[in-house]
């Protein structure tokens, strides 16, 4: 799924974190919350992975 989901439909029951890593060890993120969806997401290319936690990112 890296860098490929240009949509999705959150079934967690918590709030999960879209994290993307930047050049130099920066990371950002994007909060994705419980029953959150979308059709074009406009960070399906940046998008690495997904955590329960922020990881020390800064918001993106």
């Amino acid at each position: 799924m890296k860098r490929h989901a240009y949509s999705f439909d959150s079934h967690a029951p918590v709030t999960v974190y879209a994290i993307s890593f930047q050049g130099g060890g920066a990371c950002v993120y994007r909060a994705i919350r419980p029953d959150d969806y979308s059709d074009n997401w406009g960070w399906a290319t940046s998008f690495d992975g997904v955590s329960d936690t922020t990881m020390g990112c800064q918001a993106g």
